[in-house]
């Protein structure tokens, strides 16, 4: 998977079920470390993923990843990210 660049995953813990949780760590390009966490909502395999997402101590914000077969081994993949609180967070996930 890639990130932003520079960044670079220094650790993750997932419990992949619904009301399970997740955390991410990233250090950042001038050494700095910043963790991801959140509570999977609705694990419906192999459709949809529902989970809460926080960076740091930031407000809460919830991802919808939608997962539609359209051809013999491909799936088309859509990610709703909603709720984020500031600006400028949207339009950084918004560059992905």
């Amino acid at each position: 998977m890639v990130g932003p660049s520079g960044v670079r995953c220094i650790g993750a813990e997932v419990d992949l079920r619904s009301g399970g949780g997740y955390r991410i760590g990233n250090e950042l390009p001038d050494g700095g470390v910043i963790w991801i966490s959140g509570e999977f909502e609705l694990v419906d395999s192999p459709h949809r993923l529902v989970y809460s997402w926080r960076v740091a101590n930031e407000p809460v914000s919830r991802v919808t990843v939608s997962f539609t077969a359209v051809m013999d081994g491909c799936t088309e993949v859509v990610i709703h990210h909603e709720r984020i609180h500031a600006t400028a967070a949207r339009d950084d996930h918004e560059r992905g």
